[in-house]
């Protein structure tokens, strides 16, 4: 699952990203098992891709589902007392073929 920031400062640091679960709880990078989370960085014309990859184990509690969300937000990280933005869903779609699951991202 991707959230794209855009315009940041090209040349200053990357946007803090926030994950929120199905729940409503924040992802941790300390939860290895169920993800992997690639913060990204600004590229030149100041776009920072946020990667949030769910793990198989997680995976499996969607197996039922059609699709589910999961919430992304950015803060300041040059400015770390500002609140963070609204949230934005991420919807993946489930497509199960045989023994896989296909997820179809949707924004």
């Amino acid at each position: 699952m991707t959230c794209t920031i855009n315009g940041l400062d090209a040349s200053g640091a990357a946007a803090t990203i926030i994950w929120k679960d199905t729940d409503g709880t924040e992802v941790k990078g300390t939860d290895t098992t169920n993800y992997d989370l690639e913060a990204g960085t600004v590229d030149g014309s100041g776009v920072q891709n946020a990667v949030l990859t769910v793990k198989i184990a997680k995976l499996a509690a969607f197996v039922s589902d059609s699709s589910f969300t999961y919430k992304c937000s950015v803060m300041s990280s040059q400015y770390p007392a500002s609140p963070p933005s609204t949230e934005v869903d991420v919807v993946a779609n489930v497509v199960t073929l045989g023994k896989y699951i296909l997820l179809v991202l949707d924004k």
